[in-house]
């Protein structure tokens, strides 16, 4: 005998009503049989159609009648969000898409969060933007745009690439470790690169290029605590270096030295209060 379409249909509208997790109802449908899938997928199409429910979330079914998309539109306070799904069609959720637009008594704001996976479910491109209108008419935007790949072999993460309202950075992870290995950023300041230990991805080195035509590097341990920095003027320090000694268990500077242009160098021992005392060159 077979099941009652009707009911079952029923059944599956009221845990979508009740905010059931898109996969958990992929999952019911694929529990039925090729037939009955289908005949409940019609059955709830229909009834959307002839007795419209605003507690009941859009839904679109593929052809076979496994669950294609769901999409709930919500309203709280002075603002209105949608949440959109899409799913494979083995119930796995593909993409999620999050809209809001909120009204305030100085602004009006609209953003987007746009989630995108792979068949393993690993993230491999995330986008997040929010846009304000001020009542005088001053607009802002920020944004971030991420993304990933992963290695076929271990599944790990081997690069992340990220666009913001800010700047962009490029990550390299080990496909073995998962850990990063290198990065390289850039922002309205200068352009940075990063090395890191493959083993433990503990940072290890940091080369600033600032637009100020100044140069800095700074160096980590094995344990990732800072033990030496040095900044240097002008493309090569033509223009004179400040170097810096740290202490790895405090982090406070244990020494510096100043080199001048015109080639004598300021040296200080720093103690843990601070204070400075000049060291003989």
């Amino acid at each position: 005998m077979g099941i009652d379409v009707v009911a079952t249909a029923k059944q599956f509208e009221k845990h979508a009503e009740g905010g059931s997790l898109p996969e958990n109802l992929a999952r019911e449908l694929q529990n039925l049989s090729a037939d009955d899938r289908l005949a409940v997928a019609k059955q709830i199409a229909w009834d959307m159609k002839q007795h419209p429910n605003a507690d009941l979330p859009k839904l679109e079914f593929y052809d076979s009648g496994e669950l294609k998309s769901v999409e709930k539109t919500m309203k709280s306070g002075n603002g209105e969000f949608t949440d959109h799904y899409e799913l494979d069609q083995k119930g796995r959720t593909r993409m999620e898409v999050k809209s809001s637009n909120i009204k305030e008594s100085y602004e009006t704001s609209t953003g987007v969060e746009i989630t995108e996976r792979d068949e393993k479910g690993n993230v491999i491109r995330n986008f997040d933007q929010t846009v304000r209108v001020g009542n005088s008419g001053d607009i802002r935007v920020s944004y971030d745009s991420d993304t990933y790949t992963y290695d076929k072999t271990t599944g790990k993460r081997v690069s992340h690439d990220e666009k913001t309202s800010w700047g962009e950075r490029h990550i390299d992870f080990d496909p073995k470790t998962g850990h990063e290995t290198q990065a390289d950023e850039s922002n309205s300041k200068g352009t940075v690169h990063k090395t890191y230990d493959s083993s433990t991805g503990k940072i290890r080195q940091e080369d600033f290029y600032n637009n100020d035509n100044t140069r800095e590097t700074v160096k980590y341990n094995s344990n990732g605590d800072k033990v030496y920095s040095e900044k240097r003027h002008g493309a090569n320090g033509e223009k004179g270096m400040r170097v810096w000694n740290y202490s790895p268990s405090t982090g406070k500077p244990t020494y510096t030295e100043w080199h001048d242009p015109n080639g004598t160098v300021e040296a200080h021992n720093i103690d843990a209060q601070g204070k400075y005392t000049t060291v003989q060159k």
